[in-house]
């Protein structure tokens, strides 16, 4: 017997919660990334805004799926984090007078003190959801080759 949590119905269609699960991952190990690896990812384009937006919408859409395969304490851990990231200060969105278009502003809103334990929950997160992380990996596969 495992201890892992049985899916719902069997997998779900990519649409309902694969695709959206694979997405809200991407952004989360964006965000378990240092300052300037996490301006490079996101083009050095409004990095903390599109790294807030991303984490919180695809973590809604995660959580809000009936086809979801998560555990209620991956489910409370998503909630936690992303609950937090929406009450991150303004400062550390977009800081005053800093153009969010260009490296040197991204790196001054992603250096905020406030990302900090941030990208430390994401890395947790990370490990927590390894089990269903590998499960859409496979689900993803699977739909691909059919």
């Amino acid at each position: 017997m495992t201890d892992e949590p049985k899916k719902q119905g069997g997998y779900a269609s990519a649409t309902d919660f694969e695709n959206p699960f694979h997405n809200f991952v991407e952004a989360l190990r964006i965000l378990s990334y240092d300052a300037k690896t996490q301006c490079a990812e996101m083009g050095n384009h409004n990095a903390a805004r599109q790294i807030r937006n991303e984490v919180t919408g695809l973590g809604a859409l995660v959580l809000a799926s009936p086809h979801s395969y998560l555990t209620a304490v991956q489910k409370k851990a998503i909630a936690g984090l992303t609950d937090s990231i929406k009450r991150l200060p303004e400062q550390a969105i977009n800081p005053g007078y800093a153009d969010m278009t260009t490296h040197a502003g991204c790196m001054k809103s992603m250096q905020h003190p406030a990302w900090d334990p941030m990208r430390v929950r994401a890395r947790q997160l990370l490990v927590l959801l390894e089990w269903a992380i590998r499960c859409n990996e496979a689900s993803l596969g699977d739909a691909e080759r059919n």
